[in-house]
C-alpha cells in the first residue's frame, strides 16, 4: 500500500505536536485539537482519536484477523 507510510508519518507528527502542545501547559485540550486539526486539514475529533491511539488499536486489529474469502480471492 503506497499510502500507509505517508499516513503513518502524518499521524506520528501530530502525535508529535499534540506532546509538545500539552507540555507547554499554556493551552487547553479542545484548542489543541483545534489548532492541529486546522494545521492538518483534519476535524479535531479525527486529531483526538488520532492521539489517544483509537486508529493504532484499529489498525492492529485487523491485522490480526484472518482474511475472509472476499479479501482472500
Amino acid at each position: 500500500m503506497k499510502g500507509r507510510p505517508k499516513q503513518l508519518l502524518k499521524e506520528a507528527n501530530i502525535k508529535i505536536d499534540f506532546k509538545r502542545m500539552v507540555a507547554e501547559k499554556k493551552y487547553t485540550k479542545d484548542y489543541i485539537y483545534r489548532e492541529l486539526g486546522t494545521r492538518y486539514f483534519l476535524e479535531p475529533s479525527t486529531i483526538e482519536r488520532i492521539c489517544w491511539g483509537q486508529y493504532d488499536s484499529l489498525r492492529r486489529r485487523r491485522t490480526a484477523e484472518p482474511p475472509n474469502r472476499a479479501q482472500a480471492a
